[in-house]
């Protein structure tokens, strides 16, 4: 079963992979994540394109920023191209506006993004004063139930028919101090076929990537924001990819989501970001939300913090032409 590859966990490099007798397929996607406070402004859309062939594959990514302004100061961040070359361990970032690359290999990525992955958690630990719309810095965690929801609900994706799952984990914060008690509610949707084209072109050759770069463990989404929500709560998102990796079918849909609320939650004062529990800050930012005229409603769950939709658009198998899944000619290589 396909798994988005990205992963922040620095895990020990497999033994090599012998090569894939498979065919090609190219998958189309597209990708939104949105969410509550902080991780509002890194809000993106847009699509991903993956060609699989084999023991290489090249992922090209056209992701936006939704604030204009971010747009204006990054420019062209969310667009990319990454070759993967599982035959030689090797991946490479490509430039097409400059006209380079660099070539990683998978000790080399895996280390990077374990860089990444410790600088966001450095900017978190600085930033949870109590004024955080995720501080959460003094929750006495309660033991969590996880279920799973069969609703028998179906839709036509990508011109295919796909039956909704849904798998909750829910786990209570109290507070050491005020002994307030809010609900954090985690959920993995998924829309599933039973057969897709080039469904076991795209097992085998996520499961060899995986096991190259992280042992085969828990693979998170490399989007704007969901790397800093995913790594933040990196054992309930663990569990709920186990049980997700259980399910049987191919996910053409996939939509994480986070939510905090409950009545002991919401039962706090609007505003009081100066009291001393540091949910006083996360309380009066939901009460002044629901005073906002333009503010989605929240659900029975509270607020949404955070959500990432991937949606399959398409998928062809058809003969990938070679010099795609290579360097192209003339680029110069910036090194590693």
């Amino acid at each position: 079963m396909y798994r988005h590859p990205c992963s922040l966990l620095a895990l020990a490099l497999a033994a090599a992979i012998p090569p894939l007798a498979l065919a090609d397929v190219t998958v189309t996607q597209r990708v939104t994540t949105g969410g509550f406070g902080p991780l509002s402004l890194g809000a993106m859309d847009g699509t991903t394109e993956t060609a699989i062939a084999g023991n290489r594959a090249r992922i090209d990514s056209n992701l936006h920023f939704k604030s204009g302004f971010l747009r204006m100061m990054t420019g062209h961040a969310g667009e990319s191209t990454q070759l993967i070359r599982l035959d030689e361990g090797l991946l490479d970032e490509i430039d097409t506006r400059k006209k380079s690359y660099r070539e990683m290999t998978f000790e080399d990525y895996r280390a990077a993004m374990q860089k990444t992955n410790d600088e966001v958690q450095a900017a978190q630990r600085q930033q949870s004063t109590g004024t955080s719309a995720m501080d959460d810095s003094s929750c006495d965690w309660q033991p969590a139930a996880t279920t799973v929801d069969r609703s028998n609900d179906r839709a036509t994706i990508a011109g295919m028919d796909a039956e909704r799952v849904a798998v909750r984990r829910t786990q209570a914060c109290v507070d050491k101090k005020s002994g307030q008690r809010c609900d954090f509610t985690f959920q993995i949707e998924e829309w599933l076929a039973n057969e897709v084209p080039g469904q076991h072109e795209q097992t085998e050759f996520w499961k060899a990537y995986a096991k190259r770069l992280t042992g085969g463990d828990m693979a998170l989404p490399g989007a704007q924001g969901a790397q800093q929500i995913l790594g933040r709560y990196k054992e309930s998102w663990s569990e709920m990819v186990a049980k997700t990796a259980a399910l049987k079918g191919h996910p053409l849909k996939t939509v994480l989501s986070m939510h905090v609320g409950g009545a002991g939650c919401e039962s706090g004062q609007p505003g009081d970001a100066s009291a001393a529990a540091p949910q006083a800050a996360l309380i009066g930012l939901l009460g002044k939300l629901r005073k906002t005229p333009d503010s989605t409603a929240p659900s029975s769950d509270g607020v949404e913090l955070f959500k990432m939709t991937t949606e399959t658009v398409a998928i062809v198998s058809t003969p990938i032409p070679a010099e795609r899944l290579q360097i192209p000619e003339g680029y110069k290589n910036k090194g590693r």
